[in-house]
């Protein structure tokens, strides 16, 4: 245990908590200790204009107070050999905790008359200053930080709190009762934490940052199609120009790949693209999302029995615009109309190499001739193992 604290660091921020309460404690340790690993030097120097500042009180501005009050004493009680007025001036550990904050806006005032979650904001910066600068681990778990912000503010605090945990060696723990402070990082775990009626609190769902957070946040709300909308609006990055709606994530693989090879990755950068699980979840997406952004919307199908059920439905009674549902048999020729997916995106001889690289007992499922050319249908192997195969292989043998 004594090793594992010289090695590790622990920072608790209480909800509320003060920059000066939080300098007052085992904080300032860290501070002073990581101020000495980044700017050794300077505090070297520091420390050396501070005795150079004593003793020149001692030597210059105290001497005659000194020299007077000594000769005077001397004559009084003649056992008196010398004198010595030593001012108290703080340490620089101490000094640098007590250092005031101002904050100019309209009006410069000290930090202590700002609201809550200014106070907050500038916390999270000195949190991020110190696991930026520190050379050893850090766990930092921090109560609350949304408290008296608003929900804008809030997402923009989110992300400078998981910029906190960039680093390999920084882990952070957040307690909050706010949807839009937690993180949607791949590498983020949502825990949800539920008290039963005896008192006892206990875990009551989780999720992966880049899962969705219904299950985990149905507690906070009445209605659970909040949590779900939710979802919908967080997956969608706020620089998008347009989202696309593909089947499954396979089309989202093959797009992407398919751009990469043809050099044209330019054309879909800014463009969400947005996997479900079929086209009954793609449908239903597609109206909502409608609903709830005036962000261009496209949906890409499939052109088989289901594709064109959905794209009926989408035009006929949801009244979506025609050309903004798309078939893959629209960009491969008439000739390949029927049937076509998002695996004929790539040449048969690129689909025939594949099944010889990994043989035809691991990967096809079935081989059939359509429009003179051999299209292929896959096992659930080699549907996951062609999007790897098809990012590793270089264009020129593909």
């Amino acid at each position: 245990m004594r090793q594992f604290r010289k090695v590790m660091r622990f920072i608790a921020v209480d909800s509320g908590q003060s920059i000066e309460e939080l300098l007052a404690g085992r904080f300032r340790e860290i501070l002073h200790t990581v101020l000495k690993e980044e700017l050794k030097q300077h505090l070297h120097d520091a420390e050396l204009a501070r005795k150079d500042y004593v003793g020149k009180l001692e030597s210059q501005l105290l001497s005659p107070m000194r020299d007077r009050t000594l000769t005077i004493s001397k004559r009084l009680f003649p056992e008196v050999k010398d004198m010595f007025l030593t001012p108290t001036v703080s340490g620089l550990e101490e000094t640098l905790s007590n250092v005031e904050i101002r904050l100019a806006d309209s009006v410069e005032t000290e930090l202590r008359n700002k609201g809550t979650g200014v106070a907050g904001a500038i916390l999270v910066a000195l949190l991020r200053y110190l696991t930026e600068a520190s050379k050893q681990s850090m766990v930092l778990a921090v109560e609350e930080p949304e408290a008296f912000l608003h929900p804008a503010a809030q997402e923009r605090l989110r992300e400078d709190l998981e910029a906190l945990a960039e680093k390999d060696n920084v882990s952070l723990l957040i307690t909050t009762h706010s949807p839009y402070i937690l993180s949607r990082h791949p590498k983020a775990q949502v825990v949800a934490i539920e008290k039963s009626s005896d008192g006892i609190s206990a875990v009551c769902g989780t999720a992966r940052g880049s899962e969705p957070h219904s299950p985990a946040l149905s507690g906070l709300f009445r209605d659970l199609a909040v949590p779900r909308l939710l979802d919908r609006y967080n997956t969608i990055p706020a620089t998008s120009r347009g989202i696309l709606l593909v089947e499954g994530a396979s089309d989202e693989a093959f797009i992407k790949i398919a751009a990469d090879k043809l050099n044209c990755r330019a054309t879909i950068d800014g463009v969400h693209i947005l996997p479900n699980t079929g086209t009954d979840s793609l449908v239903l997406q597609a109206v909502i999302l409608r609903a709830e952004t005036d962000r261009p919307i496209w949906i890409l199908l499939d052109s088989d029995e289901n594709g064109r059920h959905a794209r009926d439905l989408l035009i006929k009674r949801f009244k979506m615009n025609q050309k903004d549902v798309l078939e893959y048999g629209r960009f491969l020729g008439s000739q390949y109309r029927e049937g076509a997916e998002a695996e004929w995106l790539f040449p048969p001889k690129t689909m025939e190499a594949f099944v010889k690289k990994f043989g035809e007992d691991l990967v096809l499922k079935s081989k059939a001739k359509k429009f003179g050319d051999f299209r292929y249908d896959f096992t659930p192997e080699g549907k996951e193992a062609f999007p790897e195969w098809l990012r590793k292989t270089r264009s020129s043998q593909m």
